[in-house]
């Protein structure tokens, strides 16, 4: 690791040992139901790895996530995609996918409590928590293509096959991933949201609204934490690895 790299990981360690501190310190100026302690929620924490239930609700959720996020990219494509070959299609599809990005997340989740049972919920505010900023992303990377290398690829016959994988497809992989990546980082905390308010029977969502009932404060902030690392590993692990295989693939 370079000295870039250390100093960034210490200025994080301090940030976050500044963080403990305070929480530690405000923690006894308060009754532990409204804000436990540093320890208190640490050992929320050990109880929710022994008692089994850490790796079962991450599943849950992660199936949620999972499907939402496959129907939200795989829909996001297609619109994209249509508005980009047709300006018919855009005058249509444009309006409509800028309504679905301007109602707030909190209506969606309320009309879909009247619409769906519970365990639907989660999958389907993910799709429309996603779909616009996929849609727009593919639509803009097609349009940015600049109209000189089309008409160049024309002029000397260039393959329909070739020209789609060397020149469309790495345009539209590079609006794509950015899209992808603000999609991801938000993707865990939709999806418990939607399962806090719908009340589901399985996922963290439903042992944070437990917590919530029970006035479990400290086991609500474990869950809390828990979202965290999840979305940090998502993140991390699943979108670097992403780009990098991106990367090589087109370079």
């Amino acid at each position: 690791m370079n000295c870039l790299g250390r100093n960034f990981m210490k200025a994080r360690l301090i940030s976050l040992l500044f963080i403990l501190t305070a929480w530690q310190i405000a923690s006894k100026f308060y009754d532990p139901l409204i804000l436990p302690s540093v320890m208190d929620v640490g050992k929320s924490m050990l109880y929710i790895f022994k008692s089994g239930e850490l790796y079962s609700s991450i599943f849950y959720s992660s199936i949620k996530l999972i499907l939402g996020l496959f129907f939200a990219v795989f829909a996001g494509f297609l619109i994209g995609l249509w508005m980009a070959a047709s300006k018919f299609m855009k005058n249509i599809l444009h309006p409509m996918v800028v309504f679905l990005q301007s109602i707030p997340v909190i209506s969606w989740i309320l009309l879909a409590l009247i619409w769906f049972v519970p365990d639907i919920i989660p999958i389907f505010i993910l799709i429309v928590n996603g779909i616009s900023a996929i849609s727009f992303s593919v639509y803009e990377g097609i349009k940015g293509i600049d109209k000189k290398l089309i008409e160049m690829a024309k002029l000397y016959k260039v393959d329909r096959k070739r020209l789609v994988l060397d020149l469309y497809i790495p345009c539209i992989i590079s609006n794509f991933t950015g899209s992808l990546k603000s999609v991801l980082a938000s993707s865990y905390k939709v999806v418990v949201m939607a399962e806090v308010i719908a009340r589901t029977d399985k996922g963290i969502g439903s042992k944070i609204n437990w917590a919530w009932i029970n006035i479990e404060t400290s086991e609500i902030l474990a869950w809390s934490l828990v979202v965290v690392a999840l979305s940090y590993i998502l993140e991390k692990v699943v979108i670097s690895n992403m780009e990098k295989f991106l990367v090589k693939l087109y370079a």
